[in-house]
């Protein structure tokens, strides 16, 4: 079995401070990376999910202020199933990580990634430097989540069925990239950040500058994986358009960026990006984007 779906997310540095568990971020800072965690954040007194990343390398600001594609599948079969999450760094490597559908952490953090219209990705290094992203959930996000809800709160995911699956993903990873480990799976603390808080404090944050020549690339891979999300939930035609709304003023921005050539070249390198073009088109011409099909 294998749902898959993504969240293209622009991501930026964060003003407000953060609320963390001291307990999980001390356990998770003296894990070995790359690895994962899952828990809850406080910002403003609300909570969210977080994803907490420690990585091999630190991802330069150039990279981080790219956004990232949030690919997400269930994998397993008809008696099991576990979570995958693919971080898609532009620019630098996509990491994937799988966790056991069954345990309440998991189930807790997912939950509020689809209930709260938001997550954290809160990126950890060795010295306990702190690089923290806030995440808002669009409708069309997370569909792959979104439909099998159900099915992950009543998983009875075993650790031998997790731990085979995992053996097989290492061998032949989708997307390639390299896993990390799945770190403080049990630990409660995480879903409690006003238990014995730590703050977490960004100091004078700026969202650097995208070259001038990579920009328009940086947006037409945005487009793309947004049209590839929403495909995968089903979504088509008139219903892609009204998808794609909110990005609209992007694709815009990359007319305007893009030449005519280099436009061709992006739209050969990204199908999704030429078939959300060919609509508008279609769109602008008048005719019924129901009465033909798009090439693809």
């Amino acid at each position: 079995m294998v749902a898959r779906g993504s969240a293209t997310t622009n991501v930026f540095p964060l003003l407000p401070k953060l609320v963390l568990n001291r307990q999980f971020v001390q356990d998770f800072i003296a894990q070995g990376a790359p690895c994962l965690a899952l828990g809850m954040v406080e910002e403003r007194k609300q909570r969210f999910a977080c994803l907490a990343l420690r990585l091999d390398e630190p991802i330069p600001p150039d990279i981080s202020a790219r956004g990232f594609n949030l690919g997400h599948s269930l994998l397993g079969s008809a008696r099991f199933e576990v979570i995958h999450f693919a971080f898609e760094f532009y620019g630098f490597k996509t990491h994937n990580v799988l966790l056991n559908a069954n345990n309440p952490i998991v189930q807790a953090v997912v939950a509020s990634m689809i209930d709260d219209g938001g997550y954290f990705i809160l990126a950890i290094g060795r010295e306990g430097e702190t690089t923290a992203f806030r995440a808002d959930v669009g409708q069309g996000d997370l569909a792959g989540l979104k439909a099998n809800i159900q099915r992950i709160r009543r998983s009875a995911t075993t650790d031998e069925q997790y731990e085979a699956l995992v053996v097989q993903f290492r061998r032949r990873p989708y997307p390639l990239g390299p896993m990390l480990e799945w770190s403080c799976r049990n630990n409660d603390a995480a879903l409690n950040p006003s238990q014995d808080p730590i703050e977490l404090s960004p100091a004078s944050p700026r969202r650097p500058a995208l070259p001038a020549a990579d920009e328009p690339r940086v947006l037409a891979e945005r487009l793309a994986a947004r049209v590839r999300e929403l495909e995968a939930a089903g979504i088509r035609d008139l219903g892609l358009f009204a998808g794609m709304a909110e990005l609209m003023p992007l694709f815009k921005q990359l007319l305007d960026l893009a030449s005519p050539q280099e436009l061709s070249t992006l739209c050969a390198e990204h199908p999704g990006l030429y078939r959300y073009a060919k609509l508008l088109e279609t769109i602008a011409s008048g005719v019924d984007p129901g009465s033909i099909e798009v090439p693809r």
